[in-house]
């Protein structure tokens, strides 16, 4: 996950499968990710009060309350979590329901992991939105890591420089240059060079001046 931002926010799984609570428990240990784990809807919303804002990760289909009951609880609550709504089977009714109660990322059971991550990354990423101190220490951490070249093409790639001049400025290859921006992306948990520069402008880099 990105920046390190998953060991700052929890993540819930409700869900009254112990078979799929089991199973995400273990995915989300592959990378180092702990969840607090409710076997349904009414569990959850009775220790809600004295839980910490988190990415949800619920089932839709639960006896007593379901997901949609879940999201009404949580919005007349005033209670903002990323959603994602596990389902078996979405239905275009439910979705809509859903819908108007609040956001939420749709994954339909049996899920890839890759999906699971995915949306549990745009979940961390939203609740540091909303910590802009947060975001930009996490982005900070991750900068004070790399070394003085990695730095550089760094601040290269946020004011837009091509790995050609990036070279020339450096006096290596383009080669050299683009194995730098491959490891310092991956250093930092960015995506692409345009991710890594907006993590750059967040820890406040200035972009680099010939």
């Amino acid at each position: 996950m990105q920046l390190g931002i998953s060991e700052v926010f929890p993540v819930y799984v409700v869900d009254d499968d112990p078979v799929v609570r089991e199973s995400i428990d273990f995915l989300l240990s592959t990378v180092d990710i702990a969840c607090r784990k409710f076997d349904g809807g009414v569990p959850f919303l009775a220790e809600l009060p004295a839980l910490a804002d988190g990415c949800l990760l619920l089932d839709l289909v639960m006896p007593q309350a379901n997901g949609l009951d879940v999201m009404r609880a949580l919005s007349a609550a005033g209670r903002t979590m990323p959603i994602t709504l596990m389902t078996a089977a979405a239905n275009a009714p439910a979705m809509r329901v859903a819908a108007e109660i609040c956001p939420f990322v749709l994954m339909e059971k049996p899920f890839d992991e890759e999906r699971l991550f995915d949306a549990l990354e745009i979940g961390f990423q939203t609740l540091a939105s909303g910590v802009p101190d947060l975001a930009a220490a996490r982005a900070r951490d991750a900068i004070a890591t790399l070394s003085a070249d990695q730095l550089v093409v760094l601040q290269g790639s946020i004011a837009g420089m091509a790995s050609s001049a990036l070279a020339l400025l450096l006096g290596i290859s383009e080669m050299q240059v683009r194995r730098i921006r491959v490891a310092l992306e991956q250093q930092i948990g960015a995506r692409d060079v345009y991710h890594s520069a907006e993590i750059g402008k967040l820890a406040g880099l200035q972009p680099l001046r010939p």
